[in-house]
């Protein structure tokens, strides 16, 4: 993405951002809707057909949304006068395409049909997909794809330390992030706002669980807890507000996982990355 913007390609730069977003809430093998459909109990193959035409409403409406954005550059950080190193580099793209992999596995694992197997097989994909398994993992494939080149990428002034320094404030922004999502997520008003969103009248429908979870992504910063906390209140709902069918279980699974993905600000560290 700051390639593109970079290069002037700020529209496509924006297009990118919003089709991974419509994924991201819509089709499976995304961990959104994979966790509300895991606690609704929905159809994950119907999720899927489902998905698919609601993804690309909101991918159509997206691109309509960003035609006229600028095609102007932003002022970045200079990039460095030396270019990326071959070794660096297939280094970083085995370690994205692995990181990648881990994520889509973990996010397999939790379909209740167990598609990959169950028992030790399912704990083993749930555990790869971990933040700290990632890491090590990312950084393991990184080290052994570079060869003898390892002691340079671990020098003083090698690339992981030039890395290292580059994203401390990126990082340090994160981190706070964090620690207010924290607060909000262990002093009960999140759950308090909620519950008040889940009273309001049944002829909402869909909008209910909607609602519920932007509401608690804009609170707690975390679309997935945002997508379990609207499942888990909808749950039980699902049969007085005329959902229990599997298509209103799949729709309501899907409308909370979309729902998570509105309303990020300053408790969310993807909007600091971003």
């Amino acid at each position: 993405v700051l390639t593109l913007v970079q290069r002037g390609r700020t529209r496509i730069a924006l297009q990118g951002t919003a089709i991974i977003h419509a994924v991201q809430g819509a089709l499976i093998p995304a961990p959104l809707p994979i966790a509300a459909i895991a606690i609704l109990e929905a159809d994950w193959k119907r999720a899927l057909l489902f998905g698919i035409p609601l993804a690309a409403i909101q991918i159509v409406v997206s691109l309509w949304l960003t035609r006229n954005a600028p095609e102007g550059t932003v002022p970045l950080p200079a990039a460095p006068a030396e270019p990326a190193r071959d070794w660096a580099r297939r280094g970083f793209m085995l370690a994205v395409i692995t990181l990648i992999l881990l994520v889509v596995f973990h996010a397999l694992g939790q379909i209740p049909a167990e598609p990959l197997g169950g028992g030790s097989t399912r704990e083993r994909l749930f555990g790869s997909g971990r933040p700290l398994i990632l890491f090590f993992f990312a950084l393991g494939i990184a080290l052994i794809a570079t060869g003898r080149r390892a002691g340079v990428m671990l020098s003083e002034n090698g690339p992981l330390a030039e890395a290292a320094r580059a994203s401390a404030g990126v990082v340090l922004a994160v981190g706070a992030a964090g620690g207010l999502q924290m607060v909000a997520h262990s002093d009960g008003f999140t759950e308090l706002i909620v519950e008040k969103v889940a009273e309001l009248p049944r002829r909402l429908g869909l909008a209910i669980p909607f609602l519920i979870a932007a509401v608690s992504r804009a609170l707690q910063g975390s679309p997935l807890a945002a997508t379990i906390t609207a499942a888990g209140i909808m749950q039980p709902l699902v049969e007085p507000f005329g959902l229990g069918s599997e298509a209103g279980r799949v729709l309501t699974a899907l409308a909370s996982a979309c729902g998570a993905l509105s309303l990020p600000h300053l408790n969310d560290g993807a909007f600091w990355l971003a």
